[in-house]
């Protein structure tokens, strides 16, 4: 199963101890019926989050999260932002409370997983053109991020070989584009190229949002779980102060970096390069 954003903002406000898990009675696309009966004061966890932690049928709203904003202690029902599909009976549902918000959960997150380090990402959008030799680069892909570039010499995309070997990297200043230089590659012309890089997490944006396969999960919550601390620390300022909140903070550190001696980021060899070369003799059509 995927690690998704929704699954790391779980488990970090579990960790945190600021997200209840109940076992909604009934609902509906604004709606959560709260069959515990845990909250006996009108307009509990208001500015919080409903997340959807798991849908018995295993299908929508599964892993959907959406703002508080009423909370009916009569009926036990808290209404919140639409869901894409209903909440109904038997659905497990976290209620997070509004320490921290849906929002800064996310912004903690990308920041906590973007601080581990570089992971390995590629890029698929160029294709090699007739008697064209030199290729954009992503803005992103800079200097020794270049871990190797793969051509497709099949029409099913089935058969990337390595032409790494056949090509130079131009870096560029930051905010520009660098160059991909590849001698004679008109045998090739149509098939896509596959340059992969290290670079930095993609952003994690809404609920269904992939953590990548190389960051582990106890890694991503780790690093969540001390981010989203420091943000806190620093909203409360002089108040937080010699609290347990600091402590907490210390043992996050301490547990993140042990964590990351655990589980250390897969980062695959990176092949060699040439750099700077005035000419090159081979052809890369000559490649089978």
């Amino acid at each position: 199963m995927a690690l998704t954003l929704s699954r790391v903002m779980q488990r970090t406000w579990r960790e945190l101890g600021l997200m209840v898990t109940v076992k909604a009675s009934g609902g509906g696309t604004t709606t959560v019926v709260d069959s515990s009966k845990k909250y006996t004061t009108a307009d509990a966890l208001v500015g919080g989050t409903v997340i959807v932690i798991r849908d018995v049928g295993g299908v929508a709203p599964e892993g959907e999260f959406s703002l508080i904003t009423n909370y009916e202690e009569t009926t036990w029902t808290f209404t919140m932002d639409a869901l894409t599909a209903a909440v109904a009976a038997g659905d497990i549902v976290g209620l997070a409370r509004a320490t921290i918000t849906a929002e800064e959960m996310v912004q903690c997150i990308n920041d906590g997983i973007r601080d581990l380090g570089h992971i390995q990402t590629y890029d698929s959008s160029l294709s090699l053109v007739s008697g064209q030799i030199e290729y954009a680069l992503p803005v992103a892909l800079k200097r020794d991020d270049l871990v190797d570039v793969f051509v497709d010499t099949t029409d099913d995309d089935e058969n990337w070989k390595s032409i790494l070997s056949y090509c130079t990297l131009h870096p560029a200043a930051p905010g520009s584009t660098g160059l991909l230089v590849i001698n004679e590659a008109v045998g090739y012309a149509g098939h896509t190229l596959k340059i992969v890089y290290n670079g930095e997490h993609p952003l994690l944006t809404v609920y269904s949002s992939t953590v990548s396969e190389y960051i582990h999960e106890k890694l991503a919550v780790a690093a969540s779980v001390e981010k989203a601390l420091t943000w806190l620390i620093s909203k409360r300022g002089d108040s937080a102060l010699n609290t347990f909140i600091v402590q907490r903070y210390n043992d996050a550190r301490q547990n993140l970096e042990n964590t990351k001696r655990e589980y250390p980021i897969f980062r695959p060899t990176k092949q060699a390069t040439k750099w700077f070369v005035s000419s090159v003799d081979t052809d890369v059509s000559d490649i089978e």
